[in-house]
Parts: C-alpha cells; sequence; structure tokens
C-alpha cells in the first residue's frame, strides 16, 4: 500500500523554492534565438558558468570550449547534430568539448544524434567527444552517434560518447553507439562494420534511470540471383559479420542503479532469391556488455527511492521511496558532482554546500509530490536526491534537471 505524504501547498513550494534558489544558481542566461539565432555564437560569446536557454531547432555540430550549461526547453528540445552535406573530410561530433582543462559541462533536454552520407565509416565520429573538462553531465537527453548511410567503408562504427574526461554522469537519459543502415543490399565491405560502444571514457561513469546500448552490428542482404552463391559469413574461419558494440567501456570506475546496459546485437546476414524470396542464414554473436578497468558498484540495493523528474514549472515534482525503518531523511542539494565518500554511510552525489534536509516520516512505500514553482535564474540547475537512514546510510541518487518552459 502506497502511503502519500500529504503536505500544504505553502510547505510544498518551500522546499522547491528553496532547492531552486540557493546559492548556485546561474545568474547569466543567453537565450537562442534571442540574444543569439546561431548556437555556435551563443557559445562563443558566453562566459564560464553561464546558461544557455534553447528553444528547439536544429543546431551543430558545435564546439564547447568553456564550462556551460545548455539546456533545452519543455515541449521544445533542440536537435544538436552534425554536418550533412556538403561534407569535411572527416566528420565532425554533434557536441565536441574542446575545455580548458577544468571545469564541467551539462547538457540538458538535447536531441544529439545525426544522419550523414559519405564514403567511409573511418570519416564518422561520436555524438559527444572531446575532454578538456573535469566533468560532463547528460541530463534528460537522448544521444546516438550519428548513422552512416554510405556502406562502402570498413571500419569500426563510433560510439555514442567518447570522452576523457575524469566524471561523467547519464542521467535520466539514453545512449547509443553508432551503427550502419539495415538491410543493404552490398558487395562486401570488408570487414563488416562492428556497432559502436554507448559510453566510451578515460574516467569514471556513472548512469542513473538511463539507458545505454552498443550500436548493432551491420546488417546486410546477399542478393543470390545478381551475385551468385551464398558466400560463408557465418563459418568460424570467415567470421565477418559485424558484433554488436558494449554498453559501456570504462578506464575508471562505473557506479549505476535503475538502468538498462545492453550490448548491441550482433550483425545479421540475409540472402534473397527471384523465386525463393528471402530467408535468414545467420547472426553474429553480441559483445561483453561492459569493459571496466576499475571498479563497478551497482547501486541498486543501496536504498529505493525513484523520482519523476525532470523539474518543469507549475507541475508536480514526485518521490517515491520504501521506509523500512524510522527515522528516513530526504537529502536535496544542487547541481551534481563526482561521488565523496561519506564514511561507511555511503556515496554523496551533491555538493556538500548545497545541502538541504527534509524529513521523511512513516513507514512503507511514501509518495511525495512537490509543486515546482517558476524560478527566476534556475534554467542550469539540476537537483540531486538522496534518502538516508541510520541503518542504510545513503540511497543511489535521483537527479531532476530544471527544464523552462
Amino acid at each position: 500500500m502506497i502511503t502519500h505524504v500529504t503536505k500544504s501547498l505553502s510547505a510544498a513550494l518551500l522546499v522547491a523554492t528553496c532547492l531552486l534558489s540557493s546559492p548556485g544558481a546561474a545568474e547569466a542566461q543567453i537565450l537562442v534565438p534571442g540574444d543569439f539565432g546561431d548556437l555556435q555564437d551563443a557559445i562563443n560569446t558566453a562566459s564560464p558558468g553561464d546558461v544557455i536557454v534553447i528553444d528547439g531547432g536544429t543546431h551543430g555540430p558545435i564546439v564547447i570550449d568553456k564550462a556551460l550549461t545548455l539546456t533545452g526547453k519543455t515541449g521544445t528540445p533542440p536537435k544538436l547534430t552534425t554536418h550533412v552535406l556538403p561534407m569535411p573530410p572527416n566528420q565532425s561530433p554533434c557536441v565536441e568539448l574542446a575545455g580548458p582543462g577544468s571545469g564541467r559541462v551539462t547538457i540538458k533536454n538535447c536531441l544529439i544524434e545525426g544522419t550523414t552520407n559519405g564514403g567511409s565509416f573511418s570519416m564518422n565520429a561520436p555524438a559527444i567527444a572531446g575532454g578538456g573538462f573535469d566533468e560532463l553531465h547528460v541530463v534528460n537527453c537522448y544521444v546516438e552517434a550519428p548513422r552512416w548511410l554510405d556502406v562502402t567503408g570498413g571500419a569500426v562504427e563510433q560510439p555514442g560518447i567518447e570522452v576523457d574526461i575524469p566524471f561523467t554522469l547519464i542521467a535520466t537519459s539514453t545512449v547509443i553507439g553508432g551503427f550502419p543502415d539495415d538491410n543493404v543490399i552490398t558487395s562486401f565491405p570488408f570487414p563488416f562494420p562492428e556497432g559502436g560502444s554507448g559510453i566510451v571514457s578515460t574516467g569514471d561513469v556513472a548512469v542513473f534511470d538511463s539507458t545505454v546500448r552498443g550500436g548493432e552490428g551491420f546488417h546486410t542482404t546477399w542478393d543470390v540471383d545478381a551475385q551468385g552463391a551464398v558466400p560463408a559469413l557465418c563459418s568460424e574461419d570467415y567470421g565477418l559479420l559485424g558484433v554488436g558494440g558494449l554498453a559501456i567501456e570504462v578506464q575508471g570506475d562505473l557506479l549505476f542503479a535503475r538502468s538498462a546496459l545492453e550490448a548491441g546485437e550482433g550483425g545479421t546476414f540475409h540472402a534473397t532469391k527471384e523465386d525463393f524470396g528471402t530467408w535468414f542464414v545467420c547472426q553474429q554473436n553480441r559483445s561483453p556488455t561492459l569493459d571496466v578497468s576499475g571498479e563497478i558498484h551497482d547501486l541498486n540495493s543501496s536504498g529505493f527511492l525513484m523520482a519523476n523528474g525532470p523539474l518543469i514549472p507549475n507541475q508536480d515534482f514526485q518521490l517515491l521511496w520504501d521506509a523500512e525503518a524510522p527515522g528516513s531523511i530526504l537529502v536535496l542539494g544542487l547541481q551534481p558532482q563526482a561521488p565523496l565518500a561519506v564514511g561507511e554511510k555511503g556515496l554523496l552525489f551533491a555538493n556538500p554546500s548545497s545541502l538541504q534536509f527534509f524529513p521523511a516520516p512513516g513507514l512503507g512505500v511514501q509518495l511525495l509530490s512537490l509543486s515546482v514553482p517558476v524560478t527566476p535564474n534556475a534554467e542550469g540547475i539540476t537537483a540531486v536526491v538522496q534518502r538516508y537512514t541510520a541503518t542504510e546510510g545513503l540511497s543511489a541518487p535521483v537527479f531532476a534537471g530544471y527544464v523552462p518552459n
């Protein structure tokens, strides 16, 4: 039985306003369109720490060279894409990170993907790539490596995200590695392209309430009438079908909870013949799901807590938890950061200077609804909520970015 934690409207507004109006809310905003019609012009003009609010449209490719927050608006998420035609010799990422060596980039409520044409997979690029920052936060976004439609090349597909950054947070998002178009009749682009990994990073990666999936291997169709007998593509000696991409490859630690981490499906080989139709010949295996050099921290058992973010003005933000013992406290903070170990009490994912504490009484399953107010200068805020009890310590975090109407 779910217990609804009933609060007066004034109490709910007090908590939400305290959360969103604390020090750390962005002071400078740039509107696209409005202040600038071109997103790259807005980035070039911005100062470190500014927030760029993007009201729909298709933009890119872009280069981010300073600590910024980019956020789309409710109902009109912008699409950040790459070159279509004409193209340079090598494709650019949809979002290239070229930072000064420190700072945080946050991207919220955006579609980051593309479809391109060209002569070689080797010219393709990830959706998000680069480095030069301490942290990258991707919140409430859909990220997919640009699809390459001309399959005359033979290099491996690109990851959805490939970064050289100490800490990357993926929250309430989907990230998919690259893969070629399906069912292309081909005369063998050896070796068949593999699916790209969902995420590749030299640092630590944290994934919460998200899906990260490797791209599919190459799917091909062989025309027997036009090209002759079916080759032994599925034999161990030949083995040319592209394998599915890994979900995540990291040199540091991986932390996750309430997320689907999946390897991409292996490539399939179909044959066609005019008097026979189409038949399935074989499918390549998936890759392993994970390749983690550091430690793997599955935080699913670290206290149950769920949320329905993002934070949208004049809509309810709900938190759901299961209190097995009395004395539960909600810990609310602003701006996620790389986790801090709090003794034996777990990991804290919010800046300690921004913390607010809220009693969460009652036992069993609890539901708390907060009305999100219209809060000036809150577009750069991402809220972090964890539950604390003396017996369980800190729960896995939930994240909710403030998304303006």
